[in-house]
């Protein structure tokens, strides 16, 4: 191989290589800090919500945890999809289905529109993580592939230390329905960024 066409190899690895710490492991964190964010919003909004829906104590603990039980829906159809398929068109549609149903949320009118709400939230959201890691398995190599996991871990704390604020914030200037619609906003708008970025499978 001629030293023109080695320094052209060795160029493509190294942008690709920065693609992958750049662009994907950016992305993926964002994703899975809003992910976090409108996974535990309701939390904030309680008070409000029991009081304009008029539920007890325990419609409120089973509207939180409903979530749950729709995530489980899609965790391995999700991997499953995003391999057969592909992964950032799966992580897209997903977003756009979560993001929908986070901001339908902050239009219910009765107890069972918002558990019917919580789970589809809780479905579509499921299915975003295994496809992610599908990305993270096609896009790093074995000897990254740590670090990379390291870097999505991170989501944990730094969606903890984000999300009272900016909850307590909305809730400040509007109502538990402003802070359902204004967080659904988000994975909209990230969805069609990471369309927009491209690549990755």
């Amino acid at each position: 191989m001629s030293n023109d066409k080695m320094e052209l190899t060795d160029r493509a690895r190294a942008g690709s290589t920065n693609r992958r710490w750049t662009r994907l492991i950016p992305v993926i964190l964002v994703i899975y800090i809003i992910a976090y964010i409108d996974r535990v919003n309701i939390g904030f909004g309680m008070g409000q919500i029991r009081e304009s829906l008029h539920m007890d104590a325990a419609q409120g603990g089973f509207a939180a945890g409903i979530f749950f039980i729709g995530y489980l829906v899609l965790q391995v159809p999700g991997g499953y999809l995003a391999q057969k398929w592909s992964a950032r068109k799966v992580v897209f549609c997903l977003m756009l289905g979560w993001g929908l149903c986070a901001i339908l949320a902050g239009f219910v009118a009765n107890y069972g529109q918002l558990l019917t709400a919580r789970f589809m939230l809780g479905v579509f959201e499921g299915g975003v993580q295994p496809a992610l890691m599908v990305l993270i398995n096609r896009w790093f190599p074995k000897s990254e592939k740590g670090r990379a996991f390291s870097l999505f871990i991170m989501h944990n704390p730094i969606a903890t230390v984000i999300t009272a604020p900016l909850a307590g914030l909305i809730l400040m200037h509007g109502s538990w329905r402003e802070l359902f619609v204004i967080q659904g906003l988000l994975p909209l708008l990230i969805g069609v960024g990471l369309w927009l970025l491209g690549g990755g499978g």
